[in-house]
């Protein structure tokens, strides 16, 4: 299989390239999207606070005295909280329960737009120029293969079947342009969407970095064992076909 990608032409390998930085683009988004997501959540929260001060969580509820005092979330400083002892994370997240506002909901979901937009651009491109691709590199083997039969003595030709023939210019070559067409959509994101998400969770927490990296090992082997499988019945299909 690998060696006919000697019959690639030199565009399908310039396109490859641009397919590989569109999938990595497309990753790009599609991991940040989640970000946008987690944002617009903690904004509409912390707007939530701000309007419904009873559903603080149980360590800020006794502060929220306080802050009626001062003015009310508006004018809630670093320096109010710090002159009562409240520093560090939990200044922190009062802080930016205080400044929340209905325009980070705005800003957040219109990102989130933006950024499926483009993600979609991306895969419609790695689409079509996965799809030229195939249908460039069929029609290559197609001609290579008319080309090798017709170089065939009449005692050679007799030694294949006409069926056989029809089979490996037509069937055998359309299902390895869906092959590669596929391979190219999925088989390159996968990794990097894998690589991508693990070195993401990993700024998070080391438990799920490492139950991601089993899992993603589990899958590499089932898809390699799945591949050795399938490819040794294929060949034998493939001579079975030949001797009829």
């Amino acid at each position: 299989m690998l060696r006919l990608y000697k019959k690639l032409r030199p565009v399908d390998w310039v396109l490859l390239v641009v397919l590989a930085g569109l999938t990595v683009l497309q990753v790009y988004c599609t991991i940040t999207l989640t970000d946008f997501t987690q944002n617009i959540i903690q904004s509409i929260t912390y707007l939530g606070y701000q309007k419904n001060p009873d559903n603080l969580p149980e360590e800020f509820a006794a502060v929220y005295a306080f802050i009626e005092s001062i003015g009310g979330w508006q004018s809630l400083t670093a320096e109010a909280l710090a002159g009562v002892g409240i520093t560090g994370d939990g200044a922190a997240a009062l802080l930016a329960i205080a400044g929340a506002t209905t325009g980070d909901i705005w800003y957040h979901g219109g990102m989130m737009l933006a950024v499926a937009a483009g993600s979609m651009a991306c895969q419609i491109c790695v689409g079509l120029i996965a799809s030229f691709i195939g249908a460039g590199f069929a029609a290559t083997l197609r001609s290579s293969i008319y080309k090798k039969v017709d170089s065939f003595s009449i005692a050679e030709q007799h030694t294949f079947s006409t069926p056989s023939l029809i089979t490996r210019t037509t069937n055998d070559v359309q299902q390895v342009q869906m092959a590669n067409i596929l391979m190219l959509r999925m088989a390159v994101a996968a990794p990097i969407t894998a690589i991508w998400a693990i070195c993401k969770i990993q700024a998070t927490s080391f438990q799920f970095t490492l139950f991601t990296a089993v899992a993603v090992v589990v899958l590499v082997l089932f898809f390699v064992n799945a591949y050795g499988i399938c490819n040794a019945q294929i060949q034998d299909y493939a001579k079975a076909c030949g001797r009829t």
